[in-house]
């Protein structure tokens, strides 16, 4: 069954930067009666992007939109109080810059959201601690780290 993506949503999963997503994975299960994760795609600390569902399929957050969302979420979101604070990494940053850009390849009409900014959904949960549409307008990510960005001198031609 195609899916009707009219949303791409930014969440950050609420928990300690450190984590890992086979950490994430197995305290959110604990207790829960869904059957899959809440996101599609969560990444790490350092950047890296694990795709824990496959897009076809539901994602199993307690979400109003589920069935025609994409959802992405960043390890981390909290202080060491408990308190919401945006603690995205600088690579992180990158990586959900780059994600997003692809979503939005493959889903050219879903709009980029955060939780917290999906119409007709209350929740009192700051998720993702930033504002979605602003940084993606503002956003530069470093591409010196991407392989295919090589930098190339040319010889002038001897006259």
């Amino acid at each position: 069954m195609k899916r009707n993506i009219r949303y791409i949503v930014v969440h950050c999963t609420a928990t300690p930067q450190n984590l890992t997503v086979k950490t994430f994975l197995s305290e959110w299960g604990k207790g829960k009666k869904h059957e899959y994760p809440p996101f599609h795609y969560i990444i790490e600390k350092d950047g890296e992007a694990k795709q824990v569902l496959h897009e076809a399929i539901i994602a199993s957050g307690d979400f109003a939109h589920n069935s025609e969302s994409v959802h992405v979420a960043y390890i981390g979101g909290i202080d060491k109080e408990g308190k919401p604070t945006d603690n995205r990494t600088e690579k992180q940053k990158d990586m959900l810059f780059g994600k997003l850009a692809e979503l939005s390849d493959r889903y050219p009409h879903a709009e980029i959201v955060g939780k917290k900014d999906l119409h007709g959904v209350y929740d009192p949960d700051p998720s993702p601690c930033f504002d979605v549409k602003r940084w993606m307008e503002n956003y530069l990510p470093d591409l010196s780290e991407r392989p295919y960005f090589e930098t190339y001198e040319f010889e002038e031609e001897a006259a």
